[in-house]
């Protein structure tokens, strides 16, 4: 099982600086999509994030970079091994883009009629976007810690799991991970 952790005391932090770090990325870039967000708070954002980068021992950290009621932007950390299992957004868009170390994903998409789960690795500089019925799971299967920015709109509110059996062709939601415990 995965560990979640929100490092309150760096978000707090970071609220006091969203109004100039707003003013970089440029209110046009919270209007596009949501790949163009992460992409620009990756590259426009660096002395934000970067500073947050070290190695995690065990599970994942989560670091709101910045809330408005169109889109939520989100640090997250991945120790080597942690994987996110199989699940969906909730109905929501967003994206994930690979700032340091590398990600491996294991996706699909919804309705899941008889597909097979395609693979693909992420590494530093890549991610791509999240479709309303995109499903994954995320697994670190580096040796070093990663990081990858996620943006969502509209805010990420729950997350629903996921059972494959790819042998029948099925996939099967087994609960509701809400989201609320980061906000």
């Amino acid at each position: 099982m995965h560990s979640m952790t929100l490092v309150s005391s760096a978000t707090s932090n970071l609220n006091a600086r969203e109004a100039g770090l707003l003013k970089r990325v440029g209110s046009s870039a919270r209007r596009s999509t949501a790949l163009v967000l992460a992409q620009r708070f990756a590259r426009d954002a660096t002395e934000v994030w970067a500073s947050l980068v070290e190695p995690i021992a065990c599970g994942r950290r989560f670091y709101r970079l910045y809330s408005d009621h169109l889109y939520e932007v989100w640090l997250i950390g991945w120790s080597p091994g942690v994987c996110l299992p199989l699940h969906d957004h909730g109905g929501v868009s967003g994206a994930i883009y690979v700032v340091h170390g590398a990600l491996d994903e294991r996706f699909g998409s919804l309705p899941f009629n008889g597909q097979t789960l395609r693979r693909r690795a992420l590494a530093r500089g890549e991610g791509h976007a999240l479709d309303t019925q995109h499903v994954h799971e995320v697994t670190n299967t580096g040796n070093v810690t990663a990081y990858s920015i996620h943006a969502y709109t509209p805010r990420l509110r729950l997350m629903n799991g996921y059972v494959v059996d790819e042998a029948q062709g099925t996939l099967a939601r087994n609960g509701l991970v809400e989201h609320t415990e980061w906000l």
